[in-house]
């Protein structure tokens, strides 16, 4: 499983988790407890639904998978801050990389574990 798919109402269902972001980032402050309550809040009201976290872009970015073509991590060691729902630390370790990868918000590391149950990816919740 990839965890890749996006169906037709995808977009639709991103926009409308924009103004939910934004509801919460709105009375949010910038401490460190409040940021966490933060990304946890937005993964909870996802419910499951990738569209509703509006940087959740289901792939690794472009530019991570060029410099992963030209740069093979055998032997290599990689780690993935913020790593979200887990798409670049997954491209790190299928180009070879040992990777470890950590986000603050619990539900964000059991979602990327959900997604890619066979992952040699170490994730782990941490700040």
């Amino acid at each position: 499983m990839s965890g890749n798919e996006h169906d037709d109402g995808f977009m639709a269902r991103r926009i409308a988790a924009r103004r939910s972001v934004n509801e919460i980032d709105s009375n949010m402050r910038r401490d460190e407890s409040e940021r966490a309550a933060f990304f946890n809040a937005v993964y909870e009201r996802a419910h499951g639904d990738p569209a509703f976290v509006p940087w959740a872009d289901l792939e690794p970015k472009p530019q991570l998978v060029d410099y992963l073509k030209a740069n093979p991590g055998k032997g290599r060691r990689a780690i993935d801050i913020a790593c979200g729902l887990g798409d670049n630390a997954e491209a790190l370790a299928d180009a070879g990389y040992a990777t470890s990868a950590f986000d603050l918000a619990h539900d964000a590391i059991d979602w990327a574990k959900k997604r890619f149950p066979d992952t040699k990816v170490d994730y782990r919740v941490a700040n």
